[in-house]
């Protein structure tokens, strides 16, 4: 982060380490650029750091605690649910080392609910929950690569529910397509 804040935000790139040349930034920039733009606001490392992860711990638990309540459970069941998974070992054991992955573990319930509301939603609501789904999917990738592939093999089985479910309508073929291309579309930003 220090080392975007140092040059522009759009050079992607370790400086302060991987000599002799740069170090490109891949996984972890969804948490590494916004902790160079509270840096730029005059915020210490530790501080931008500690915020971005706040921002995005907030992220999760909201998209958890919509997920608890999407299905059935009410305000303070959804808002434990939620504060469990957060705090499970699989999240907050791979902070210490990994904190992108910890990250994207917590934030695979949103990743979930994202799919599940692209998938099912009325057709009035396509172009948001398309742009929305495709912005999740390239954010999932370059948050860290495990969870990118949970999501991917997740939301693949949402979609393949949602074809025997539905059959071959215009608006399942054009989701089934749109995830495709979400997916091809964050591999080749990545590579």
């Amino acid at each position: 982060a220090q080392s975007i804040a140092n040059h522009s935000l759009l050079y992607p790139f370790a400086t302060d380490f991987g000599l002799p040349t740069p170090a490109p930034i891949a996984l972890g920039l969804p948490a590494v650029w916004p902790m160079a733009l509270v840096i730029r606001m005059g915020y210490t490392p530790i501080d931008a750091y500690a915020i971005v992860n706040a921002l995005w711990l907030t992220i999760a638990f909201g998209g958890a605690f919509t997920l608890c309540r999407r299905w059935g459970n009410d305000f303070l069941i959804s808002g434990i649910g939620a504060a469990v998974w957060l705090t499970l070992p699989m999240v907050w054991r791979h902070q210490e080392g990994y904190g992108a992955l910890a990250l994207g573990f917590a934030l695979l319930p949103t990743y979930l609910h994202m799919s599940l509301l692209f998938f099912e939603r009325p057709a009035r609501c396509d172009l948001y929950y398309t742009i929305l789904y495709t912005v999740i999917v390239v954010v999932a990738l370059f948050m860290d690569g495990y969870n990118f592939v949970m999501f991917a093999v997740a939301s693949s089985g949402i979609a393949c529910l949602t074809l025997i479910n539905n059959g071959l309508t215009k608006r399942t073929l054009f989701r089934l397509g749109w995830h495709v291309l979400s997916f091809s579309l964050a591999y080749v930003l990545y590579k």
